[in-house]
């Protein structure tokens, strides 16, 4: 039990410090680029000239994509669906003992210096990283963070999946000692692999 606690703990741990890298890295990018467009009062004349606020858009319309009443709805319906039903968030919120504890012209997908709209921010932060000392590493760290965040909440979501439906219905009449005697075997075998093959040159050519 006290491995269990140890470690949701270190999940957790985890999860604040990539998100606070998340955090820092995209603020730090943002201030960055509203910086070089001139200014906020200069990135809203751009955003409004080239007609990218449209909040008086009321209509009904469902072949319109972004409207007021779709961006409500869909973010309602798609937000309970992303942090109340998946097993991901399930596990985070489980975790924590209560709540307390603008791209302006796509000129390098044109040019074809990029394939696909999503890469836009890398290709952003890469040029940026150029004239700024450190932000660099910061910018790989987030969306290294962002990527490994991911991937840690579903690999423990499989994990949970697989050991409490899977294993358990299937070694209900298996002792845990003799569980832990097969992983034993099966674990020291490959151990030794690994470990003979840190120190012979001649296992690592074979």
């Amino acid at each position: 039990m006290k491995i269990l606690k140890r470690g949701i703990k270190a999940v957790t741990g985890t999860d604040v410090i990539e998100a606070s890298i998340i955090f820092i890295g995209l603020t730090i990018s943002t201030i960055i680029d509203i910086t070089d467009a001139g200014g906020t009062s200069k990135l809203y004349k751009t955003v409004k000239v080239n007609n990218r606020l449209q909040f008086s858009v009321v209509d009904f319309d469902p072949s319109i994509r972004y409207i007021m009443w779709s961006i409500f709805i869909s973010v309602i319906f798609s937000s309970t669906a992303q942090y109340a039903c998946i097993q991901t968030q399930a596990e985070r919120y489980m975790c924590i003992k209560d709540t307390r504890s603008a791209k302006n012209q796509c000129v390098r997908l044109q040019t074809k210096i990029i394939s696909r709209s999503f890469q836009m921010y890398p290709l952003f932060g890469i040029e940026t990283s150029r004239r700024f000392s450190g932000y660099a590493g910061l910018f790989i760290a987030c969306m290294l963070s962002a990527t490994l965040n991911t991937f840690s909440s579903g690999a423990n979501s499989m994990a949970t999946v697989i050991l409490e439906d899977i294993s358990k219905q299937l070694t209900k009449k298996y002792s845990i000692e003799l569980i832990i005697q097969m992983f034993g075997v099966f674990a020291a075998s490959i151990f030794n692999i690994y470990f003979l093959g840190l120190f012979s040159s001649e296992l690592k050519l074979k």
